[in-house]
C-alpha cells in the first residue's frame, strides 16, 4: 500500500525503520529504487539497530542511516 501511495503522490523524503512488520525497510527501498517514478526520492533509515552490518544493508540499497 505504501508504494502505491508514493506513486500517486511522491514524497520529498522517506523515513523508514530497518525492521518493520511485513516488508523490511531494505525491501521497501529496493522496490522504490526499481520504480522509475520513485527511484530518486531520498530515504533515511532511523533505527535502534546499531550493528555495522545493519548500516551497510541500509547503504547498499540506497538509503542513508542514522
Amino acid at each position: 500500500m505504501a508504494l502505491l501511495a508514493a506513486q500517486n503522490d511522491p514524497p520529498d523524503l522517506v523515513l523508514l525503520d530497518i525492521t518493520m512488520p511485513g516488508w523490511t525497510g531494505t525491501r521497501y527501498v529496493r522496490a522504490m529504487k526499481a520504480n522509475e517514478k520513485l527511484k530518486d526520492i531520498p530515504v533515511i533509515f532511523i533505527s535502534a539497530l546499531h550493528e555495522t552490518l545493519d548500516k551497510v544493508k541500509g547503504f547498499s540499497v540506497g538509503g542513508l542511516t542514522t
